[in-house]
């Protein structure tokens, strides 16, 4: 699911689960058990792709075939899996390689540093268009870095050029796409150098407002969960899946 390859102190972690780095319950699990063997491993990470495509969110047809009992399962995962990442008490730097849309588009913010190539690719959270809510992990984070674009963000659900991304907070930079991983393992490697612990506690004070809103949103969550499996949800993501094809 990962290739990884030290650079010096800088672990640079290449996803790569099928074309599109699909999320299913093996990758989200596989994320945190990755990102725990990385918080002793490596002085600072560079989180990339493989391919062409950074991560294309949710697999939804994987949803579609296994529904609601798989999304039951599914589900607390992935929210495991963006709180880890979100946590991780190292530096990160996201090098956004390729399309990081709806679930990638998170994977990818929850970086501490952005870089997006320049190009065709696109970066954006169209939920609303496949017609499910955010998980709350999910939306916390995009309000911490999209700020006021918030709503803009995630009400048009649209699919962002790098140079839309960057004037909307999702991306921090943007370089050509053959500099964009020495660039990132070059921003890894200066934060590195920095004293760690005051690094961790440091982006402990930047992030710890999202993780307190989390203990106050269970309710929304359990209504989160109850939407994605109801047999309307499905059948929305149906058709969203099929108009794709």
């Amino acid at each position: 699911m990962f290739d990884v390859e030290m650079r010096g102190d800088v672990a640079v972690v290449k996803m790569n689960h099928g074309k599109a780095n699909a999320l299913d319950i093996e990758f989200c699990e596989g994320i945190v058990k990755q990102l725990d063997a990385l918080r002793t491993g490596a002085k600072a990470v560079v989180w990339t792709a493989t391919g062409g495509i950074f991560c294309a969110g949710v697999d939804l047809k994987r949803v579609l075939a296994e529904g609601t009992g798989y999304l039951h399962t599914f589900l607390p995962a992935l929210s495991r899996a963006f709180k880890t990442l979100y946590a991780f008490p190292n530096p990160m730097v996201s090098a956004i390689n390729g399309h990081a849309l709806a679930g990638g588009c998170i994977v990818a913010i929850a970086g501490d540093y952005r870089i997006m190539a320049e190009g065709g690719a696109t970066i954006g959270v169209p939920e609303l268009r496949v017609g499910v809510p955010f998980p709350s992990m999910a939306l916390e984070m995009v309000r911490q870095c999209a700020g006021r674009n918030t709503e803009r963000v995630l009400y048009f659900g649209e699919r962002h050029t790098p140079q839309a991304g960057l004037s909307l907070g999702l991306v921090d930079e943007l370089t050509r796409a053959e500099r964009l991983l020495d660039r990132a393992v070059a921003v890894a490697e200066d934060w590195s150098s920095l004293p760690a612990d005051a690094f961790a506690v440091t982006k402990w004070q930047v992030r710890e407002q999202v993780f307190l809103r989390l203990e106050a949103l269970e309710d929304e969550e359990r209504e989160v969960e109850r939407i994605w499996m109801e047999a309307a949800a499905l059948d929305r993501i149906r058709a969203y899946v099929d108009a794709k094809l």
